[in-house]
């Protein structure tokens, strides 16, 4: 299993803040995903799955403390329940992100 944890600096400077890969077709993203399972967390932004939506699995922390990562992992896992529920704005707007 694989855990890809995002967080991009710059909230200040703009509204959104992209994942930028270092080129189109790079070895960094993660072409994995159909073979290995992976799990995506999003530490600051909840828009993220837009520039990974080949990650099915994708968590909003919403926050990089260790508060946060260490409540993702725990609900990833099965070790606390998932409360609330997702609107569709989880989605980002895109048919994509819900394949």
């Amino acid at each position: 299993m694989v855990f890809v944890f995002i967080y991009v600096k710059g909230y200040a400077q703009r509204n959104v803040e992209r994942l930028s890969w270092s080129s189109g077709h790079s070895m960094e993203m993660p072409w994995y995903t159909e073979e290995v399972p992976t799990v995506g967390v999003s530490l600051n932004y909840t828009n993220h799955l837009v520039d990974c939506a080949n990650i099915h699995t994708f968590v909003n922390a919403y926050g990089p403390n260790r508060e946060n990562v260490r409540a993702a992992i725990e609900k990833i896992t099965g070790r606390s329940a998932f409360r609330g529920t997702a609107d569709d704005t989880v989605f980002c707007g895109r048919w994509d992100t819900r394949l």
